[in-house]
């Protein structure tokens, strides 16, 4: 009975490959649920106005990259520009080929 309900399932939404997943989900218990953030506490008071969380979450994950960048330690203070320049400066500026049989190639 299971087996027939799902491949009736298939069978009438063939052309829709969003409900195709969703019951390949639904067969596999890959049920996705959604949380709801009601409110957030802050120190000194508790944010539960949708604007002012959705202005809170976006603050957070639009500066979280610059704030991790800052805290990692920086040993030197060569730019990316002189660190090429560098790396340049510590190659060869010709190169050879060593001679090879016809058989190796």
């Amino acid at each position: 009975a299971k087996r027939d309900y799902y491949a009736n399932k298939f069978t009438n939404n063939k052309q829709n490959p969003k409900y195709a997943w969703r019951t390949i989900n639904d067969i596999l218990g890959r049920n996705r649920k959604q949380t709801t953030i009601n409110e957030i506490k802050l120190p000194g008071k508790t944010v539960t106005s949708t604007d002012e969380l959705v202005d809170i979450f976006n603050d957070h994950f639009s500066n979280i990259g610059p704030k991790l960048a800052e805290s990692i330690p920086n040993d030197n203070d060569v730019s990316f520009r002189d660190f090429i320049t560098q790396q340049k400066s510590k190659t060869k500026n010709s190169f050879s080929f060593r001679p090879v049989s016809v058989t190796l190639v």
